[in-house]
Formats: C-alpha cells, sequence, structure tokens
C-alpha cells in the first residue's frame, strides 16, 4: 500500500481556563475528583461526570450524573465529539462549560489549509461578523477560491446563522452546500474555500489542512449484473504527493473509477475519502477534486489565453479582480508548459499540448486531488515521456495525482500502479518495480490479452455475474443564487459570441438564412403581398407559409446541433459547478436574441418588397405584429430543438429527429391543409409551434376574412393574443424538458 490511512484526532478539552490535550487510546475522565484527567471545582459537577473514549473517534459519555450533561439545553447521554463541541456540566444554562477540539495528531491546532502557515487564534463570535478575502472582514482568508466577501455570520431568532454572500465557491455547513442561510450550531463544521473551521461554544476555531491522502475502501467500480456481491472490490491508498497509474485495456472500469473518485458517479457498495473526509456526502471536498476527461474540453476558435480566462470566469470567485484572473490564468499556463502558446489558437495545438490545456483549467482552483483519464492516448513515446514528466511534476508539488491509461509506456515516474482486468478486477496493485514480477510478459499487449482470456474465464464460471454495468450518474444538486446565476449565463453567453465571432461559416449562415427565408416568400408571393382580402389565390398563405416553416427549421436545427455538440463540455463543466439554469439561460437567451433579427431581417424584406397587411390587431403595427409571431414561433422552435437534442447521443444523430419535427410543422401549420375540420389533425396540430405562429401571422394579415377558413385565422386581437400565448407556454414546456435533462 502507498501512504497511510488517516491518522486519528488528538482531543484537546479546555475547561476553566486551561487546556489539556489527550491522544487516541487514552481514557480520559472529567469531574470533581482529584484522580480525574481533567479536575473542576464547580460543585454541580460530579466526582466523576464525564468519560471520553476513542473507537473511529472521540466520543463523550455521561456516567449517569445527577444534574447531567447538557448540549444546547439538550441533556446528553452519549454524543461524538467530531470536530468540536462545547457542554455544560450540572445546569443547562449556567453550568461549567467544557470545550472539546479534534485535531490530526500531525498537526497544530489553528494552522489553516496551508501547512506552512502559522496557527490562528480563535475568532469570538459576535452578532455580526463577515468572512472573506478583502482586508476589511472580520475574518480574513488568503485563498483564492474564496470571494471578497464570502458569507456572514449574523444571529436569528433560533442563534447563529451563516449567510453565502453569493459566492463563486459556495459555503458549506457540515459539508453541504447552503443556498442562501442556515444555521450554525456548536460542532459545525463551516468551510469557506479551502478553509474550515468548526464551531465550539461561542467561538470559531480553524481547523488544521493536513492532508491525510486518499482511501479507497472495498469499492465496488462495476457492480455485478445479477450478484453485487460477486463483483470485484477495490482498496487503495495514496499519499499526498503521490502519482498512481491505473493500468486497463477498454472497458476495464478505468473511468469509471475515476468519475467515483470525483464523486461524480455514486458507487453501489464501498466508500472513498479524501482529506478524512467522503467525497460523496460532503460537497464541499468534492470542490478540491479536479477531473481531466478523456476528450478535452477545448474550444477551437478561441486562444488558449481566452479559453482559460473563461474557464477562470466560470469557477473562480465573482469578485476576482481581472489581474488576479489573468495571473492565475498565466500561473496555470506555465505549470503545464503552455505559457508561450497563451495567444495560440487551440485548434492549432497538438492533442498533447491541448491535453495540457485542460490540465490547466483544473489547476485554476488549486485542487489537491487530480484526475486525468486517458492523457497518453495517441501520444508517440516521446510526447508520453513528456506528458508522464508533468503529471510527476504536479505530484511533487503536493497534490494527489490519478491518471488512467490503455495505453502504457514507461511507468517509472508513478509511484504506485493498479492493473485492472475486465469488469474492474483487480489484477496488480503495488509499485512499478513489481510489474515484471507478478506478469510473465513485459509487453503490454500480452498483459491485456491474458487478463482478458482470465476475465472471460471467471465470468463464466459465475454465469455472468461480473458482467459489469456502470453506477448511476447522480448529479449534485449545486444551491444557487440570481447573482450565481446571472454571472454564469453571461460568461456562457460571451463565450459562445466569442466562438461565433471566430466561425464564420456559422456566422455568414445566419446572417443569410432570414434574407434567404425573406426573398422566397417575396418569389412565391402576389402582387398584392400580404394584403390581399380574401386571399382568393393563395399568394398570401404561401408567403406566411415560407415565413413560418423557413424560420422554424432554422430555430430548430441550429440550437439542437449547437447543443448536441457541447455535451461533453456542459457535463463537464457541470460537474465542476456550472447551473444546468445558467447554461440554458445563456443559450436561451443568445438564440432568442439572434432569432428576433432574424425575423426582424425576414419581415422587413418582406413588407419592403410586398405590401402588408392593412391594420393591426393589438401591437399597433402590422409589421411588428408579424415579426412578434415569427420571433416566437422560432423561439419555441429553437428550445423544442434543444430539447430533441438531450435526447440524442451525438451532433450527427440530431437530424433525423429534427427533421422529422421540422416536417410535422410543415404537415399541420395549417398552411399547407386545413387542420381545424379533422380532429386527430386539430389535436396534434395543438403541440406544434408552427400552428401557433402561423395562426397568429394569418390573424395580422386576416386570411379568415371571409369566415370560411380556419377559426384562429380571424383579424382580431383575441385569436393574436391566443396564438402568442401558446407560443410562448410551448417554449417553456420544451425549455423545463430540456433543464430537466440537462441536470441528469
Amino acid at each position: 500500500m502507498n501512504g497511510a490511512a488517516p491518522r486519528p484526532g488528538r482531543l484537546t478539552v479546555t475547561a476553566d481556563g486551561r487546556s489539556h490535550a489527550f491522544d487516541p487510546g487514552e481514557r480520559v475522565l472529567i469531574g470533581r475528583a482529584a484522580d480525574c484527567d481533567v479536575v473542576l471545582t464547580d460543585t454541580q459537577v460530579s466526582r466523576r461526570h464525564l468519560e471520553l473514549t476513542h473507537d473511529d473517534g472521540w466520543v463523550l459519555h455521561d456516567l449517569d450524573t445527577a444534574n447531567g450533561t447538557w448540549h444546547e439545553g439538550t441533556r446528553l447521554t452519549a454524543r461524538p465529539i467530531t470536530e468540536g463541541l462545547s457542554v455544560r456540566l450540572g445546569d443547562r444554562h449556567a453550568g461549567a462549560t467544557v470545550e472539546f477540539l479534534v485535531t490530526p495528531q500531525d498537526a497544530d491546532v489553528g494552522a489553516t489549509h496551508d501547512l506552512g502557515a502559522p496557527p490562528r487564534e480563535p475568532v469570538p463570535l459576535r452578532d455580526r461578523l463577515t468572512i472573506g478575502r478583502a482586508r476589511d472582514n472580520t475574518v480574513v482568508l488568503e485563498d483564492p477560491l474564496v470571494s471578497r466577501v464570502h458569507a456572514r455570520i449574523l444571529v436569528g431568532p433560533q442563534g447563529h446563522l451563516v449567510q453565502d454572500l453569493g459566492s463563486a465557491n459556495l459555503t458549506f455547513v457540515n459539508g453541504n452546500p447552503i443556498a442562501q442561510r442556515a444555521p450554525l450550531r456548536d460542532g459545525d463544521l463551516l468551510t469557506c474555500g479551502r478553509t474550515r473551521l468548526v464551531r465550539v461554544g461561542d467561538r470559531l476555531h480553524f481547523l488544521p489542512g493536513t492532508d491525510t491522502g486518499l482511501a479507497v475502501d472495498d469499492l465496488v467500480v462495476l457492480p455485478g449484473a445479477r450478484d453485487e456481491a460477486s463483483a470485484p472490490a477495490l482498496t487503495l491508498r495514496l499519499r499526498a504527493g503521490a502519482l498512481l497509474a491505473v493500468v486497463g485495456p477498454s472497458g476495464a472500469g478505468k473511468s469509471t473509477l475515476l468519475r467515483l473518485l470525483s464523486g461524480e458517479r455514486r458507487p453501489v457498495s464501498g466508500r472513498i475519502r479524501h482529506q478524512s473526509q467522503d467525497v460523496h456526502a460532503n460537497a464541499e471536498v468534492r470542490a478540491r477534486i479536479g477531473l481531466v476527461p478523456q476528450d478535452p474540453v477545448t474550444f477551437p476558435g478561441l486562444t488558449v489565453r481566452q479559453a482559460l480566462r473563461y474557464t477562470a470566469d466560470l469557477r473562480l470567485p465573482i469578485d476576482t479582480d481581472p489581474r488576479e484572473r489573468d495571473a492565475a490564468v498565466l500561473d496555470a499556463l506555465a505549470e503545464v508548459g503552455l505559457a508561450d502558446d497563451a495567444d495560440r489558437r487551440v485548434a492549432r495545438l497538438t492533442v498533447d499540448r491541448q491535453r495540457r490545456l485542460a490540465i490547466a483549467g483544473e489547476l485554476l482552483t488549486a485542487p489537491s486531488l487530480v484526475l486525468v483519464d486517458e492523457p497518453l492516448a495517441g501520444l508517440d513515446p516521446g510526447l508520453a515521456r513528456g506528458m508522464m514528466r508533468l503529471l510527476r511534476e504536479l505530484a511533487d508539488g503536493g497534490r494527489h495525482v490519478v491518471m488512467a491509461t490503455r495505453e502504457p509506456g514507461d511507468l517509472t515516474e508513478c509511484d504506485s500502479v493498479l492493473v485492472l482486468a475486465p469488469g474492474a478486477q483487480e489484477a496488480y496493485y503495488g509499485p512499478p518495480g513489481g510489474l515484471h514480477r507478478r506478469f510473465v510478459s513485459a509487453v503490454w499487449a500480452d498483459i491485456f490479452d491474458s487478463l482478458s482470456t482470465v476475465a472471460a474465464a471467471r465470468a463464466g464460471l459465475l454465469g455472468d455475474a461480473a458482467a459489469g454495468a456502470p453506477a448511476p450518474v447522480e448529479a449534485t444538486p449545486v444551491p444557487f443564487t440570481r447573482r450565481r446565476l446571472l454571472h454564469q449565463a453571461r460568461i456562457v453567453s460571451r463565450r459562445h459570441l466569442r466562438l461565433l465571432a471566430t466561425d464564420l461559416p456559422k456566422a455568414g449562415t445566419l446572417i443569410a438564412l432570414p434574407l434567404l427565408i425573406g426573398l422566397i416568400a417575396i418569389g412565391v408571393g402576389g402582387a398584392d403581398g400580404l394584403a390581399a382580402r380574401p386571399d382568393a389565390d393563395g399568394a398570401a398563405t404561401r408567403m406566411l407559409l415560407v415565413l413560418v416553416v423557413g424560420m422554424a427549421a432554422a430555430g430548430a436545427y441550429l440550437p439542437a446541433r449547437d447543443l448536441a455538440g457541447e455535451r461533453h463540455v456542459h457535463r463537464h463543466e457541470q460537474a465542476a459547478g456550472l447551473l444546468p439554469e445558467a447554461y440554458l439561460l445563456a443559450k436561451a437567451g443568445l438564440f432568442g436574441a439572434f432569432f428576433t433579427a432574424q425575423a426582424v431581417a425576414a419581415t422587413a424584406l418582406v413588407v419592403l418588397a410586398r405590401p402588408g397587411p392593412a391594420d393591426a390587431v393589438l401591437l399597433g403595427l402590422p409589421a411588428l405584429e408579424i415579426a412578434v409571431a415569427l420571433s416566437l414561433v422560432t423561439l419555441a422552435c429553437g428550445l423544442l430543438g434543444m430539447a430533441i437534442s438531450t435526447f440524442c447521443p451525438s451532433a450527427d444523430a440530431v437530424r433525423l429527429p429534427v427533421s422529422v419535427a421540422v416536417l410535422l410543422q410543415l404537415l399541420l401549420c395549417g398552411g399547407l391543409a386545413p387542420v381545424g375540420g379533422h380532429r386527430v389533425l386539430a389535436v396534434s396540430a395543438v403541440l406544434m409551434p408552427a400552428r401557433w405562429g402561423y395562426a397568429a401571422m394569418a390573424a395580422t394579415a386576416g386570411l379568415d376574412a371571409d369566415g370560411t377558413s380556419d377559426a384562429l385565422w380571424r383579424h382580431g386581437p383575441a385569436a393574436w393574443t391566443l396564438s402568442a400565448a401558446v407560443l410562448v407556454c410551448l417554449g417553456l414546456a420544451a425549455a423545463a424538458v430540456t433543464l430537466w435533462r440537462l441536470r441528469r
């Protein structure tokens, strides 16, 4: 095993102004008797009042005392102390106060997350205090993950409350993120950035930033399809500053293991602890883990500096100064060897350097655990050696580094190697030097073949029980404030606009489409344009049909392909803290603006070339009503396309379902064939945005002037308002489906 298990905590007991330290294994007595380890003189305290024992953690036991042991008005018989606790002996209000604080044995009480920092004195709780990076806070934290004014502690009707002030990296109480406010009771653990404080009585104590390593116990990576008891389990230990290589053939569970270690997946069995905290039970510890996926999240149209700036904007506190952000970006680039490529476009980087850029994105938040999936895939031996040296340097900087690879080369840079057979069966775990003693061949292709053969035989003996199925993904709910939501939406919007500016074909398509649709509408229309009442020759009907179906097709296809193409980007950024609501808001807002401009352009072109409707029904200007209806139907179809794309595995896979959706818009909009008189068609058409968009525009144009056409086309405010309202509802419904899928 590499590294050690977390060291048990030393207990500090403070009473009557004196502190006493005890190591695990000691039995501690508190009372009035002279032979007690902590002697109190208060007459309400029993001779032997409390006993403290250590069994996988310190536990307080009241020894059946007459006057009792009290915590926040509640009488205790036994209670775990965890990080800290304050109790009163003898009287719930005026009894002797005894405070307990638990710290790792190799740490100094009061040290912060920086192991070289001097101890910090406890902070008295006041009626109001603030925590943050700015110098005017009550508690100043020198931590880049802490906002300038990160959190506030104040007194409420039920006691002290902690309030998150819109921080980028959230505030945690007992490992759980808080949305706005949460009670801060005695013994509660408060985390801001990488700084941990525990409330003991009326003071906040700084907990030391010791690194007790990564501990994996009885972890089932791929549960058995028929019998979970037969599924292999892993037990690992990794100390700080160590590099672990997870090696195995495709399908062995390497990527799934990394996602389990990061907290993105929840195991069906087993436990993962990082820095003594359960990864899946504490959201705050997951913020200290960086996962670099197999497919690097890159944006080819941006420069290296621009791409990393947007990542920094999303992950660093909202109030980070641009100079601080740029310094963090340059530091991350220098650490991965990309300082000289800062102004080069990502598309021009080699695969090796794109992976280095992805690693730099994770280093922005200074994670203590870095997980890298397939960093050596497709690299020649020279580049692979350079990547291994980079990972070694990251580990030497004090981080835990775990890499997964199916193309291992020279593993001498690693401290330990875990070889997985198919089914996530451990075939070897130990130092690289022991590989030649475990396997007959030194050729990895031969080793993988033998592992596959053994795994197939084992699966046959177990009746395919060991055939693995990935553990279900459980997205971690992240509370958000309006400030956080809008901040992230602005960043995603700016990044999308920057990418669009570098993609001239896509930008040209967005500009040309409304003009092309408008020209076609002009070509199929008559000399009277949309002013004909009644529409005897069907020219106005044809014009509206081209406008509605053309814009519906453009609206559905572009967002669907965009969202599907960024699927892996969104999943990775969501795991790193991007809110699905912010992502959807940015996409809907941007495409909504594009579609509005397109609708205005197409409408303006048509009414300039051909006469428009004679009068409006609601908004005063007929052309404005046409443009608004066209904007709504295009946006509703865009949101429908987004919803469809969330069910498709790739950008190419969206073509067929979106094409079918567009065909239904054409057939059921009412302009190609009447649908109002057919019950089945009428019911089906209700769900088609084009049906309502066409109806609103037809109402403005007065296509039902003779009273024989569709009732929704009647020239009046009621028909137009109904159609617009239904379009809004259909868009919101599609947005809700999209958000539901993005959260999964």
